[in-house]
């Protein structure tokens, strides 16, 4: 504890000083993004990259009424997705020019109301994933459990009954294989650690035998062949 610190009387002024030189603002950064930069975006992601190859696939085929309409939606979705989120980042920037928090501190020995930002905090905290980070999670956590039900599905009985083909097998690991890769080397979205991903999956092959296993009962009594 410093000299000027104490329980008591809090912070001194200078010191309350040098501590904001030195953390910085008790505010979250600015995290903008350029409109343009928002715009490609909407171009440039796994659903996006589908539509962009089923629109060059329809070209070489020489089928340009379906490409064209591919193409359509496309830019359809980009352009609604751009202005939903222009008008979302709009609404936050006018409530947080309104919110003016203040707080009150002990300074010098007195009680003072500063802004909230001028609020001391010794050191950073990260409190989990970031949106983009659970984003990247929901990406693979939706391919991880679309594999795992695919498996569940082939048949009433359990999945282990019936020998998957090999293009299933070798279908499963692409996909998985692809999805890994954009997600732990951030291609497209926010990286994600590998034991990350390696729970997602294993937590979706323990949900796949769970309902697996009460798939069975559950046809035997509705007498589903």
């Amino acid at each position: 504890m410093s000299g000027e610190e104490n329980p008591a009387g809090g912070l001194t002024s200078e010191d309350a000083r040098a501590r904001l030189a030195k953390f910085g603002p008790n505010a979250m950064p600015d995290t903008a993004v350029r409109p343009w930069r928002i715009a490609l975006a909407k171009f440039w992601a796994p659903v996006p990259w589908m539509l962009e190859a089923a629109v060059i696939l329809q070209i070489v085929l020489h089928e340009y009424v379906e490409a064209a309409v591919i193409a359509l939606l496309l830019v359809f979705n980009a352009a609604l997705g751009f202005f939903q989120e222009g008008h979302a980042q709009a609404t936050l920037a006018a409530l947080k020019s309104r919110l003016a928090l203040m707080a009150a501190v002990r300074r010098d020995g007195a009680w003072k109301n500063i802004p909230a930002t001028e609020v001391l905090a010794i050191g950073k905290f990260h409190l989990g994933f970031g949106i983009a980070a659970l984003r990247t999670l929901a990406f693979v956590v939706l391919v991880f459990s679309n594999q795992a039900t695919t498996y569940m599905n082939r048949t009433r009985r359990h999945l282990w009954s019936i020998r998957p083909s090999l293009w299933l097998i070798l279908s499963s690991v692409a996909d998985l294989s692809i999805a890994s890769t954009l997600a732990s080397r951030g291609i497209a979205m926010a990286p994600l650690p590998l034991f990350v991903m390696g729970g997602t999956l294993l937590g979706a092959a323990v949900f796949a035998f769970l309902v697996d296993m009460v798939k069975v009962p559950i046809f035997h009594r509705l007498r589903v062949a």
